[in-house]
């Protein structure tokens, strides 16, 4: 039997308690036809030229894939959270079936034509380019210490004979 996953049962993945504290509730449901929907979207987009990058943001959340797709293009972002989301929320889901696509602005309409089309929900959320990861009223930060952070974790922690 299929146990039904409720509206306060939280992803125990990503730092539940954590997020239950910042307000954050998740529910794991898989639609797999909403799944299939964005997997050929995707494809098509690739499939086409029209997009310059895409990451899912099953790892970490909306957050972690702009962040890796700024270290890999060696550019900032900026970008701003949907209204009536809590940010952590926004930032930090690993809600299934969640991509980012890198899009040129005159491939914009056409991408987000080619989503409605095709039944699956997409928003511009900003623009890349700069020298800082900023998600507004959240963080800003300079490109070159977040990738230093990022690339310099566990190495710091082995040099700093941490035992977590």
């Amino acid at each position: 039997a299929r146990q039904d996953i409720g509206k306060d049962d939280i992803n125990a993945k990503i730092t539940g308690d954590a997020l239950r504290r910042a307000g954050v509730v998740t529910s794991q449901h898989c639609d797999l036809d909403a799944a299939r929907a964005v997997h050929d979207l995707v494809i098509g987009l690739v499939a086409d030229g029209i997009v310059a990058g895409v990451h899912d943001c099953s790892d970490g959340g909306l957050a972690v894939a702009l962040a890796e797709m700024a270290f890999a293009g060696d550019t900032g972002f900026t970008v701003a959270p949907e209204p009536g989301l809590p940010v952590a929320a926004w930032c930090f889901s690993e809600t299934a079936s969640r991509v980012v696509l890198a899009v040129t602005p005159d491939r914009l309409d056409d991408v987000l034509g080619r989503a409605t089309d095709g039944g699956v929900r997409a928003v511009d959320i900003g623009v890349g380019g700069g020298e800082r990861l900023v998600v507004e009223g959240a963080f800003a930060v300079p490109l070159a210490e977040a990738r230093a952070a990022w690339s310099d974790a566990i190495p710091a922690l082995v040099d700093a004979d941490v035992h977590v």
